[in-house]
């Protein structure tokens, strides 16, 4: 049974690689969120035309819009929804240069279930409470970003 937290929230996962989209899709639905994807930044947009409060999980490294491009984006036309950064790239100037440019959480790519739900939860809960996002909760964001690269 999903959990109360993640039932019926509007997830659009981006990622130019269709596996992996329909990997999260799956394990998202199963927690009960509603899921669209999208293959590419450009694609990501034309789906973020609707008012609602919506997760973005975004690759990085896409053709046509970047996730640092489309985060960017995000931030200055839908500023209501979150954004989670997924990528392969664990440098830990990726993970700050994401969280400093407004992503409110990353996880690396293979990602691990316990990982991916603890930065939803995280994300939706900064959500909950939006007019947040300061420096100390990026700070935090960006430890516990950090703290399961080394796990």
């Amino acid at each position: 049974m999903p959990e109360t937290l993640y039932r019926s929230v509007p997830v659009l996962i981006v990622d130019d690689d269709r596996a992996v989209r329909r990997s999260m899709r799956r394990v998202l639905e199963s927690w009960g969120c509603v899921v669209a994807e999208a293959g590419d930044g450009k694609a990501a947009l034309e789906q973020l035309c609707v008012p609602e409060k919506r997760l973005v999980l975004t690759d990085i490294d896409m053709p046509s819009l970047d996730g640092f491009d489309l985060l960017e984006t995000i931030n200055e036309r839908f500023p209501h929804c979150g954004v989670i950064m997924v990528s392969g790239m664990s440098h830990e100037k990726i993970i700050d240069a994401a969280l400093e440019r407004g992503a409110i959480g990353y996880v690396q790519k293979p990602f691990r279930l316990p990982e991916l739900k603890a930065q939803i939860t995280s994300a939706l809960r900064r959500m909950a409470t939006r007019g947040d996002a300061g420096s100390a909760e990026r700070d935090l964001a960006r430890e516990f970003a950090r703290s399961s690269l080394a796990s």
